[in-house]
């Protein structure tokens, strides 16, 4: 999380209740952005996605936003964890290199 995302209270037990259940998984969740409206399009289409939306989008966006993400360490360590360079030396953000 960064200073500006707030997470609701529930929010780690629901995913750990996901990652128990399905222990390879990269879990998400929702979002809302304040103010209310600032990226209407964006969270509508981020929020909105189905199984075949978020196999098919990911080809023009992270589908799993980066706040909400919820995984176990040793898919952690499977995918080779982030890089610590900087977008500018990765050529992308992070959480694109981490896919």
């Amino acid at each position: 999380l960064d200073a500006d995302d707030v997470m609701l209270p529930d929010r780690i037990s629901r995913q750990l209740a996901v990652a128990r259940a399905h222990p390879r998984a990269l879990i998400g969740g929702g979002f809302v952005k304040e103010p209310a409206g600032s990226t209407e399009h964006y969270a509508r289409w981020a929020n909105g996605m189905g199984v075949r939306d978020l196999w098919l989008q990911q080809f023009r966006e992270i589908t799993v936003v980066l706040p909400t993400w919820f995984l176990s360490r040793s898919t952690f360590d499977r995918a080779g964890r982030f890089p610590e360079g900087s977008p500018e030396e990765e050529g992308e953000a992070e959480d694109l290199v981490f896919f």
